[in-house]
């Protein structure tokens, strides 16, 4: 997970950039208090470790570090990835994230809005972090 700034970051949901073309100047220091552009760079498992468990897990750790950076003071306007491959497609899209485009090398983009907080079952079970996320003003 990497914060970009929001030129990057528009570039990067119209699929105008690879991962490699992330720098110093185009990424934001996920420390201090603020609303940023989140860009996952890879939030899957290996096939051969692909079991229910192990991908609730996955979840469950993405929400974890949400709550932790949300604990912080440190929110996600809104997130996209680069999916790859067509299980993870499925993964993405039942946790929340729409299809945009295709990237410009390989791969397709998908998106998802933190601000407002998404109303899905998935998102509203995490209560803590849904109070914290309903407390911002964009």
């Amino acid at each position: 997970m990497v914060a970009l700034d929001d030129e990057t970051y528009e570039r990067a949901v119209k699929g105008d950039v690879a991962e490699n073309e992330f720098t110093l100047d185009t990424t934001e220091y996920l420390c201090f208090p603020g609303i940023y552009n989140g860009y996952l760079l890879n939030m899957s498992l290996n096939m051969e470790y692909k079991t229910l468990d192990n991908n609730l897990k996955l979840v469950d750790s993405f929400f974890a570090r949400l709550l932790k950076y949300a604990e912080n003071g440190i929110f996600f306007r809104r997130f996209c990835v680069n999916v790859f491959r067509r299980d993870q497609q499925a993964f993405y899209k039942n946790f929340g994230f729409s299809y945009v485009c295709d990237n410009k090398e390989f791969g397709k983009i998908y998106a998802m809005d933190l601000l407002p907080y998404p109303a899905s079952p998935l998102f509203a079970k995490h209560g803590k972090l849904k109070e914290l996320y309903e407390s911002v003003v964009d």
